[in-house]
């Protein structure tokens, strides 16, 4: 039965992407609001005993949270990627690529919807648009790699 080995390689390809999906929808509950962070990294700066003003901790939050989105949104992009890909050989399909982006972008909106209606977060544009720069950043940086492996295989041949 070839359509139910094709469905459940693409089934266990595909847990990844899933599984991460879901953390990241867990990472949208008030536990890990900005304050959380904030108090999180207040915390680890007292461990190493680094001082940093509190204006400078307002600045470093926004840049973990930012760093957050854009890794989140890269990571879980590139694991829709190789759910397509599937163990192909072939490396690389635009199709692959549109695909896994649409489906990033659907995860940020819900995402975002689903924390504007959560306490102590709020949904917003700039955030999608930060999933979004996270998504296609990973899929250039990808593309690009598999292009320079390509062409320096060429080389030694």
């Amino acid at each position: 039965m070839p359509f139910m080995r094709d469905l459940s390689k693409r089934l266990v390809y595909g847990l990844p992407a899933v599984v991460w999906g879901l953390v990241i929808g867990s990472f949208s509950s008030s536990r890990f609001s900005s304050s959380w962070s904030m108090e999180a990294l207040r915390e680890i700066l007292a461990f190493f005993h680094l001082p940093v003003s509190p204006s400078g901790l307002v600045k470093l939050n926004a840049l973990v949270r930012t760093g957050a989105h854009l890794a989140e949104y890269a990571l879980f992009t590139l694991l829709v990627f190789w759910a397509w890909r599937a163990g192909r050989a072939e490396k690389w399909r635009w199709s692959w690529a549109a695909g896994s982006i649409v489906i990033a972008l659907l995860l940020a909106a819900a995402d975002e919807i689903h924390q504007s209606r959560v306490p102590l977060r709020d949904g917003s544009i700039n955030q999608f648009g930060l999933d979004f720069v996270g998504a296609l950043g990973a899929l250039l940086i990808l593309r690009i790699v598999q292009i320079r492996r390509a062409s320096k295989t060429l080389d030694k041949g």
